[in-house]
């Protein structure tokens, strides 16, 4: 199937792509770029929400409701507002 731009006598943006890849023979710096020290994101409010229901799934909880983390916590002798956000 063709593109407008393919049907106007203009490369497509895929045919753009590879014209400018380094491969084809165009310019290319990424060698050269500064490189960047990086690591994924720690206490994230989805690995604590997974952390919780992991919990709760080890005490027989198949489906955590706000009621089975309630008692949860009421069993861990922790107060709701303690745990973070």
């Amino acid at each position: 199937m063709k593109t407008k731009g393919s049907q106007l006598g203009k490369p497509s943006c895929w045919q753009l792509i590879f014209l400018q890849s380094k491969v084809n023979g165009a310019p290319y710096n990424g060698e050269t770029l500064p490189g960047e020290s990086w690591d994924w994101p720690k206490d994230t409010y989805f690995q604590r929400r997974l952390r919780l229901i992991k919990i709760l799934q080890f005490h027989g909880y198949s489906r955590p409701t706000g009621e089975a983390v309630q008692r949860l916590l009421a069993a861990l002798f922790l107060h709701p507002s303690m745990i973070p956000a």
